[in-house]
């Protein structure tokens, strides 16, 4: 089994919200939102218009957002770790996706870590260790110490290649077998 950290590939467009102050509303993400959610209105700006459209569009590291085929090709693995959330860019209905599945299973002894002199919390994880029952049936997580990054599994690569989606790049974090 792989591990893959989530990037967005930055030779396709990226997209920002209209309105400011709706990064609020996406600061929520992590837990339930869809029972109040209301549609965030999103833009590609000027300077990335002349960039190809992708199945990712890219808004925030933590926050990927789906187009209708990337929904459907993901829909049945990820819709009980999280909620696919309506948002629309130019006009067109796109998917924000709340991941709510946080897995504490980085094994913290056996990781390389750099952490915070003041405060011992993680700064920065060099070398990622899992604990391999707690993220062998995972097929994207968070970790309590690394909120700001999405984990995927070999299976969501595989299933992103073979639908020839666009849009993210994978690295390669940890791999059991080696």
């Amino acid at each position: 089994m792989k591990i893959y950290v989530l990037d967005q590939d930055y030779s396709y467009q990226s997209i920002a919200p209209i309105k400011e102050q709706l990064f609020d509303q996406l600061e929520q993400l992590g837990k339930s939102l869809i029972k109040n959610w209301e549609s965030i209105e999103l833009k590609v700006p000027e300077s990335k218009k002349e960039f190809p459209r992708s199945d990712f569009p890219n808004l925030l590291k933590y926050v990927p957002v789906f187009s209708q085929k990337a929904k459907e090709c993901f829909y049945g693995l990820l819709r009980p770790l999280g909620e696919f959330l309506t948002v629309t860019i130019e006009n067109e209905d796109y998917f924000a996706y709340n991941l709510t599945n946080i897995i504490d299973g980085l094994d913290e002894e056996q990781s390389e870590v750099k952490r915070f002199v003041s405060s011992g919390r993680i700064m920065r994880i060099v070398k990622h260790e899992f604990v391999p029952e707690k993220v062998k049936e995972q097929i994207m997580f968070k970790i309590p110490q690394d909120p700001g990054s999405i984990y995927v599994s070999d299976l969501f690569v595989e299933k992103y290649n073979q639908h020839e989606l666009v849009g993210l790049k994978f690295r390669e974090i940890w791999n059991k077998n080696a």
